[in-house]
């Protein structure tokens, strides 16, 4: 329409709605000009569409902040975002490569190109990405592209060695029209972010039978340091059930002292601080090659070390993990 001097003809709904697209482009940015990917894709640099979106709205001065990489524009302002239609959520302490940033996805299931991969969650911490996720592979039949579908490689819980079956469910990605905004909770203040959501299609396949436990996930950000996740797991079938929460981390090696699991590396690190309860046990699993395959990562392809806490209950169970960045050379200031 540009190209043809047909703007005019352009809808204002459309530019509206344009507009947004790049608004999450920008507003989901990582402090080293990423995205993170979720679903089937991986993370990206959107300076190219930034680029467009800053020669479309050349009023917008935060968009051309973000298409010259800081050097045009004003900086958005340090604060974190919900996107209230797709059920994604920026935890942010700011903008500068030491700042902290958690993209929660508690959004439905999507229309293509979908992972089993509600309530899961990236993080990025003192210039690096601490929290990773399985990513993508090949489009083929093999079980490095049945792994990355799965639940088993992200950062959320499954139920009795089972994966989310959403995909199972039409109601999971066929919504009702008109399309509304979720009715997750959110709340975001100088002091700290709060979002909530939940998982309620139960686990496994109807040829493998299924457990129907219902999976709620809350984060708290407490700003400018570190993240508390809450997970309640309500059965709904009167079973007792094994639960197995996971942490792909993006590093070489992670240790555990006790319950406690830490990256070892010689830069940035992260820390998974779980509640201790009765029953819980974790065990660190990487680039594990025989099916169920667990502890990989793409961007690029590699093993990267998992941590797996396990518990089990017939009863509403809780439970809470914080994780605490920590720069280079920094101790964990948390220790229990």
């Amino acid at each position: 329409a540009q190209r043809n001097n047909q703007l005019s003809d352009i809808p204002q709904d459309y530019l509206a709605r344009l507009e947004k697209m790049y608004d999450y482009q920008l507003y989901a940015m990582r402090p080293d000009w990423q995205v993170f990917g979720f679903n089937d894709s991986w993370s990206s640099n959107p300076l190219e569409l930034l680029k467009d979106a800053a020669a479309f709205f050349p009023a917008r001065q935060d968009l051309k902040w973000g298409a010259t990489r800081g050097a045009e524009g004003v900086k958005p302002p340090p604060d974190s975002v919900a996107f209230p239609y797709s059920g994604h959520y920026v935890l942010r302490s700011g903008w500068e490569p030491h700042d902290l940033l958690l993209h929660f996805d508690a959004g439905p299931f999507g229309s293509g190109h979908q992972h089993e991969d509600k309530l899961g969650f990236q993080a990025f911490a003192y210039g690096t990405t601490v929290l990773t996720e399985g990513g993508v592979y090949m489009y083929d039949a093999s079980r490095w592209r049945r792994y990355v579908l799965s639940t088993r490689a992200q950062n959320t819980i499954r139920v009795d060695g089972l994966d989310q079956r959403a995909r199972e469910v039409r109601a999971s990605y066929v919504l009702p029209y008109p399309f509304q905004p979720l009715a997750n909770p959110w709340a975001t203040t100088r002091q700290g972010d709060f979002v909530e959501g939940s998982y309620d299609y139960g686990y496994g396949t109807t040829k493998q039978g299924i457990a129907q436990v219902k999976h709620t996930r809350a984060i708290l950000f407490v700003k400018p340091q570190y993240w508390i996740v809450f997970d309640t797991l309500t059965p709904t079938d009167g079973k007792s059930h094994q639960y197995e929460a996971m942490f792909h981390f993006a590093a070489d090696s992670a240790a555990a002292a006790g319950l406690a699991v830490s990256t070892t590396g010689k830069g940035p690190n992260v820390h998974v601080l779980p509640l201790a309860s009765s029953g819980l046990s974790v065990e660190i699993v990487k680039g594990v090659q025989e099916e169920p395959v667990q502890g990989w990562a793409n961007g690029p392809w590699r093993a990267v070390p998992t941590a797996l806490y396990h518990w089990q209950s017939d009863q509403v169970t809780r439970q809470a993990f914080v994780i605490y960045p920590t720069p280079a050379g920094a101790p964990c200031p948390v220790k229990s």
